[in-house]
């Protein structure tokens, strides 16, 4: 009887030992289909649209591949070594991956903003300051010994604390992105009511302004959650292992969010050459045929009239 109870005891120590990281391996082999499909578009965007000839598209692509191949390497990791012990200390792995991301955001946004530096300071020292307390943290964890450590489970405290800023930090800095990006879309809509004269305005340009918007709001809602389970860690409320799965998913989704904002701007520049650039001219060839009268025929074959926006006028911040 005993015998018995202790071989039930045993199996099911077994069964809670390898449940956690075969659930999150599932939840990150789904998300890195997401990441693979997101990494393709994004570089047939950059590739197709502008090619690698600039240095800033092709430092744009580097940037990506890095984070496609960590999460690559985090996903063979998690299939090869698939024990929570060890699944916790790959959290380093992902510190360099969430910073990329924060660069490729960082910079969008800076494009969005006409290359202003003053808009983009704040997220700017919000990103450095995740960088600094990311790197104290792992060379706290490398010299407590807990990094090369798989029987401890978590490090120390103030390795914690530590990856605890740093996480509230990237996740200060996409709120703060998020914000500027909205903040340019109420622009953006200002702009075109200005140019169009008209109070019903809806295209496709505004459409991708807000996917862009909505993307960055769910991207944060995560973090709030990744967080806040980081925390809580040890308050049992399912019997699966959340902090282990959301681990494992967050290199995948830091990996997405950012490819899918260049491919996000690169549809924002294509539908504004397909309908409000395309708008605009034809509203300006109207006008100027409005007033080509007689009176004003000397001044229209002059071609003094009233420009239009583009597309690469409005991404160079022109208009």
């Amino acid at each position: 009887m005993s015998s018995s109870s202790s071989t039930g005891i045993l199996q099911q120590q077994i069964i809670d030992a390898i449940e956690p990281p075969i659930v999150a391996l599932a939840f990150e082999a789904g998300f890195y289909v997401l990441s693979l499909t997101s990494f393709s578009l994004s570089t047939y965007f950059l590739v197709s649209h502008k090619g690698l000839k600039t240095r800033a598209i092709l430092a744009m692509w580097i940037t990506t591949l890095v984070m496609f191949a960590v999460s690559t390497c985090h996903l063979a990791l998690q299939w090869k070594y698939c024990k929570a012990a060890i699944v916790s200390q790959l959290s380093f792995l992902l510190l360099p991956d969430y910073l990329l991301s924060d660069v490729i955001v960082l910079w969008r946004v800076w494009i969005m903003w006409e290359r202003n530096v003053k808009a983009v300071i704040f997220p700017l020292l919000l990103a450095l300051a995740s960088a600094v307390s990311g790197a104290i943290a792992a060379s706290e964890g490398i010299l407590s010994g807990w990094i090369t450590d798989f029987t401890r489970m978590y490090g120390p405290s103030w390795v914690n604390i530590s990856l605890l800023v740093t996480y509230a930090s990237v996740l200060a800095t996409n709120i703060t992105t998020t914000v500027l990006i909205g903040v340019k879309l109420w622009q953006h809509r200002q702009l075109i009511k200005a140019h169009l004269r008209s109070g019903t305005y809806k295209n496709r340009v505004g459409n991708v302004f807000a996917l862009l918007i909505e993307s960055s709001i769910i991207y944060c809602i995560i973090w709030i959650v990744f967080i806040a389970v980081r925390i809580s860690d040890g308050v049992e409320l399912t019997d699966i292992d959340w902090y282990t799965v959301l681990s494992a998913i967050m290199v995948q989704i830091s990996g997405i969010y950012p490819t899918a904002i260049i491919v996000l701007a690169a549809l924002q520049n294509t539908a504004w050459d397909m309908s409000v650039g395309k708008e605009i001219s034809q509203h300006a060839t109207r006008t100027e045929r409005h007033f080509a009268t007689p009176n004003f025929r000397s001044v229209a074959s002059t071609g003094a009239h009233e420009p239009h926006a583009s597309g690469a006028d409005v991404e160079r911040g022109e208009v």
